[in-house]
């Protein structure tokens, strides 16, 4: 198929005049609003995440307020050398004058285009009528082009799995958050079902296995085989899969670079590089143990993490654990504590203000559990703490807070700061 024939069937639009309510779902993020906003800017708008979170559905979101015929669409997965020649092939089909005319080029999974930051740079410098709106499922592919060759010309957003909120809404219970009182039960009915599928596609599916499966191919597999197989040179598959099986089985593993690199008879590089591949297609995410003195975090014992929870669905049968790693994915944790016997499960730290959280699988917290979190609180001077729990009506205790993970979810009272929204 040639490219004239690849572009028409890529952007139907043009000849309906409109973009299909199956591409342009109905259901508006939150996120998106924020997209809408950014799209008006010079700057290039660079989108990403993790698979399946619906970044090609807010670009379709997008193009669905813009003119059909002052728009194009293109994905990478399909083989093309040059953005050039999708903006001539747009042209001719068109009949848009696209080095003088206002228009928008949208073009999904980007980073699979060779040297694409270079080639986007000589555009973006040559052609200000042209809004440049990119997607990609890899951070550190992204990144690394973009922080080279576009330095000052991009703004980056990164798209999550639904929140409980949107989830909420899909299923259309807005009424329950409106009492949260009166709909308690039928509330904490939803947070389990969220829970499980949290990705926009499958908030209807009822069957768990065809879930886990629908994970397990869909995400973790795809990424393996495409985002890091295709992107990454020296690629040691059985390693990708045994540290996917490692941390996703055992969520919070502490990791010994020196002690794994020697069990699995392989160099510490060739392990920072497997970790850094997992991280920056985000399969995973790594804690730092931190020290509130310096303000600092330490890489010794790192603590490794599914980058979202619902990744280690197929793979953990720890309750304890994937209680804790919804905890940690739903306040982007990037620290947690540990000194001398001690340890706070997670550390939100914005602007030099730490809170801890706690996160205990439980209906009700002995108070010998707290007594970590109360000598942590009482060395820093610390005023406000959580402690997250499965189901407990206990009072809240001096300066620490216990709450319900279905409250805690439909809240997020604090959240580590993301930089959602960031100007390169």
């Amino acid at each position: 198929m040639d490219l004239n024939e690849t572009l028409q069937i890529l952007n139907p639009w043009w000849k309906t005049g409109t973009v299909s309510e199956e591409l342009a779902k109905a259901f508006k993020r939150d996120i998106f609003y924020e997209a809408e906003k950014l799209s008006t800017k010079r700057q290039c708008l660079l989108v990403t995440g993790l698979r399946r979170v619906g970044k090609s559905t807010i670009l379709y979101q997008l193009i669905a307020n813009l003119l059909p015929q002052k728009t194009v669409y293109f994905n990478f997965d399909r083989q093309i050398e040059e953005i050039e020649d999708i903006l001539n092939a747009f042209g001719k089909i068109t009949k848009t004058d696209w080095q003088k005319e206002k228009i928008f080029v949208f073009l999904d999974e980007i980073s699979k285009l060779s040297g694409w930051g270079n080639k986007l740079k000589l555009l973006y410098d040559a052609l200000p009528n042209i809004k440049f709106i990119l997607s990609s499922s890899s951070s550190f592919q992204l990144e690394k082009e973009a922080i080279s060759s576009l330095a000052g010309r991009y703004f980056m957003l990164r798209i999550e799995p639904l929140s409980f909120k949107e989830f909420i809404v899909i299923k259309g219970k807005q009424k329950y958050v409106e009492n949260i009182i009166l709909w308690e039960k039928e509330l904490k009915s939803l947070a389990k079902e969220y829970i499980l599928k949290p990705f926009p596609e499958i908030t209807d599916w009822e069957e768990e296995q065809l879930i886990k499966e629908y994970i397990q191919t869909t995400i973790i597999d795809k990424v393996v085989r495409e985002d890091i197989g295709e992107k990454y040179k020296n690629i040691k598959k059985p390693l990708i899969l045994f540290l996917i099986q490692l941390f996703f089985s055992e969520p919070g593993t502490y990791i010994d670079y020196d002690v794994l690199s020697k069990q699995q008879h392989i160099s510490k590089k060739t392990l920072f590089e497997h970790i850094r591949y997992l991280q920056a297609t985000y399969l995973i995410r790594k804690i730092n143990n931190f020290r509130p003195s310096l303000f600092a975090s330490s890489r010794k014992l790192q603590r490794i993490y599914p980058y979202w929870w619902s990744l280690s669905v197929p793979y953990c049968t720890n309750e304890d654990k994937l209680f804790e790693t919804i905890v940690g994915s739903c306040i982007n944790a990037k620290f947690y504590w540990r000194d001398a016997g001690k340890e706070i499960d997670f550390l939100v730290v914005n602007n030099k203000k730490i809170i801890p959280i706690e996160a205990k699988n439980k209906k009700e917290i002995p108070s010998r559990e707290l007594k970590h979190l109360q000598y942590f609180m009482q060395k820093y001077s610390l005023k406000q703490s959580y402690v997250i729990c499965r189901e407990s009506n206990q009072e809240p205790l001096k300066n620490i807070q216990i709450i319900q993970l279905w409250q805690w979810l439909l809240e997020l009272p604090c959240k580590q700061e993301n930089q959602l929204i960031t100007l390169y």
